[in-house]
């Protein structure tokens, strides 16, 4: 009988093991990264060029992640908004971020109430570079930069031009070019670059600096005057840039994939390997619709993003304080 009960206590012990082990399986498999949808914030308005392509290769991500893959636009104070949600996010792969030059440099020179720094991020990748342009309406007068240029010499503050926001990329490199020229431009900010464009072609803005073009680049109402970048755009090869046009300024943003500072070392090459997938596959097609989007195709690791953008930040701050762009 003693034998029996201990035979029933040992079976029991073990079935009450495997049990453990079997529910300790289930539980690591389900909290495997990753078990739910992934959000990216995007800290600019919907239908931008940042916007676009994160809602394009979320698509591509989501395939290889086996989960879905948000984009959530947060737009305000120039980026900054949207940056620091994220990262004051937990580091666990759920809460991502499309960053840029913008958020992660611009607007922590330019803004003084910015209250994160580059290294609460962790930097995936990178998927393209991309640059802004000088615009005025198709009808303007001025038909190439140096002409508005020389206006805006001859009437100090009189013309305008427009960015998506203070501390944005685009006003920077603006206020950057009119102090190297001798030159002083109103600077009227909106709250996004739809609402800019809108001004450009209705007449109210003089010259604009989009970060993106959208359906206007193709539409015929606008004319381009510059480029920013160091190179032509592929999508508008016969626009200059400020370079070509003899003006040392310049400047380009990269799409970065980021997260808050933490992330654990699988969740990392998880989103590294879905996006690698994702160009082995639809390699081609990414690359074609990245131009469409105005946008070039170049991939960087983290660490090449990270360290572009603290070589950029190396010459814009001390320029910022030159130039007394800082508040």
């Amino acid at each position: 009988m003693a034998i029996n009960k201990l035979i029933r206590f040992a079976t029991g012990c073990v079935l009450m093991a495997m049990s453990t082990i079997t529910m300790t399986g289930n539980e690591a498999r389900s909290d495997e990264y990753p078990s739910r949808p992934i959000e990216v914030v995007v800290p600019f308005s919907p239908g931008g060029t940042s916007d676009l392509s994160a809602r394009y290769l979320a698509d591509k991500w989501s395939e290889f992640l086996g989960q879905p893959v948000y984009v959530v636009n947060k737009p305000g104070a120039g980026s900054a908004l949207g940056a620091k949600l994220v990262s004051e996010a937990e580091p666990d792969g759920y809460t991502l971020m499309l960053g840029s030059e913008s958020p992660l440099l611009v607007v922590r020179i330019l803004q003084s109430q910015v209250d994160y720094e580059l290294d609460d991020f962790d930097l995936l990748y990178a998927y393209a570079k991309g640059s802004v342009y000088f615009a005025v309406k198709k009808d303007a007068r001025w038909a190439s930069l140096d002409e508005f240029i020389e206006e805006a010499r001859q009437r100090p503050g009189e013309l305008t031009y427009g960015t998506h926001g203070v501390g944005s990329l685009s006003h920077f490199i603006g206020e950057i070019l009119w102090r190297e020229a001798g030159v002083e431009v109103a600077h009227i900010p909106f709250k996004s670059s739809a609402e800019e464009n809108a001004a450009l072609i209705g007449g109210h803005l003089d010259l604009g600096i989009p970060p993106s073009l959208g359906s206007l680049g193709d539409s015929g109402e606008i004319r381009l005057l510059a480029n920013t970048g160091d190179e032509r755009a592929i999508k508008a090869p016969d626009v200059p840039t400020l370079k070509e046009l003899g003006y040392d300024a310049s400047l380009k943003y990269h799409s970065i994939l980021v997260g808050p500072d933490g992330l654990p070392e699988d969740v990392k090459t998880k989103l590294i390997e879905a996006h690698k997938q994702a160009y082995d596959k639809y390699g081609d097609e990414l690359d074609e619709s990245l131009i469409q989007l105005e946008l070039t195709p170049n991939y960087l690791t983290g660490d090449q993003a990270r360290e572009a953008i603290e070589s950029a930040e190396g010459w814009m701050r001390p320029l910022a304080d030159k130039l007394g762009l800082t508040q």
